[in-house]
């Protein structure tokens, strides 16, 4: 019985996005660009984009608290 013996037996590989075949180009370019710019806007005003973060958090828990409350 080969109960628990594995099967060694490799069979053909489909190909893989980590082997070089990445999708390169334009959305890797404007990633890029959307981050330095936010890191830009951040480091000019910093209260600010931290204010805008405090109240997208309220807005976030007054939505989930008034849905947990509302259920029938």
């Amino acid at each position: 019985m080969k109960l628990f013996r594995r099967n060694t037996v490799s069979g053909a590989q489909s190909p893989s996005i980590y082997e070089g075949d990445r999708p390169a180009g334009r959305i890797s370019t404007a990633g890029g660009a959307m981050v330095d710019r936010a890191t830009q806007i951040y480091r000019n005003n910093p209260k600010t984009v931290g204010g805008a973060a405090l109240l997208g958090a309220v807005a976030l828990l007054g939505l989930v608290k008034n849905r947990g409350l509302r259920r029938t």
